[in-house]
């Protein structure tokens, strides 16, 4: 059973993401990241699971 508590961070794009993924890694935590850009910041760090993308919130209302 995995007992290490997940993390979702967003605004994956941020310097600042990238050092709270560091530090949520450090401090035992499975962190996964996401943002509305195809390539953040984030993506190729070793600190997170897995990086996601969403849509943007202009294109989520053309949808709707």
């Amino acid at each position: 059973m995995n007992t290490r508590k997940r993390v979702l961070v967003t605004g994956a794009r941020a310097p600042v993401a990238l050092h709270l993924c560091r530090l949520m890694s450090q401090a035992g935590f499975e962190v996964y990241a996401t943002d509305c850009i195809s390539y953040p910041l984030t993506k190729v760090s070793n600190s997170i699971k897995n990086s996601s993308l969403l849509l943007h919130p202009r294109k989520i209302r053309k949808v709707l």
